[in-house]
């Protein structure tokens, strides 16, 4: 079941396998400025703020997903600003390869990614590019009957499920 902290942990375990990000942090853009323990690139995932499911009984629940990723904007470099803004914005999009990779938990509605760009950002005159997507999560509230206690989903599609007691995984 993807709840928001599911879904931190796995941006957090996205930035770890991509090996050009090297920081991530789960807060407010304003936060950058105020954390001066990270390194550039950066992976921002601002809290959702908004979550739908248009059907109770729905297995999946609509989050409205916005994250940046960031770094200095280095006077010295002879780098275009959209050269940098590309080289983000692939990143980003191997960010989303990564949620896709796991269909059975995150599901994302293509039709709603939007990326935005922006330079000179906060204290550290940042050049950024920020993505916004909806992205369905799965949450089931459907209780089973037969004395399934508790279920989820596991990333690799298999249901985990504990049954009068004892645990087990169905592939």
């Amino acid at each position: 079941m993807a709840q928001i902290t599911d879904i931190r942990d796995r941006f957090e375990a996205i930035q770890t396998s991509i090996t050009d990000i090297n920081t991530f942090m789960f807060d407010a853009f304003s936060m950058v400025n105020s954390t001066r323990n990270k390194t550039y690139t950066l992976l921002l995932l601002k809290v959702p703020e908004t979550a739908t499911n248009p059907n109770i009984n729905r297995d999946w629940t609509d989050y409205d997903i916005e994250f940046f990723l960031a770094t200095t904007n280095n006077q010295s470099s002879s780098r275009a600003r959209e050269v940098v803004w590309d080289e983000l914005r692939t990143l980003g999009e191997q960010v989303l390869i990564e949620l896709k990779s796991t269909p059975s938990v995150y599901r994302i509605k293509d039709k709603t990614v939007t990326w935005d760009y922006g330079y000179d950002v906060a204290v550290d005159k940042l050049i950024v590019v920020r993505c916004t997507l909806t992205m369905g999560a799965f949450h089931c509230f459907v209780p089973f009957d037969g004395g399934v206690d508790y279920f989820r989903l596991l990333e690799n599609g298999d249901l985990f499920i504990l049954e009068n007691g004892d645990y087990k995984i169905l592939g």
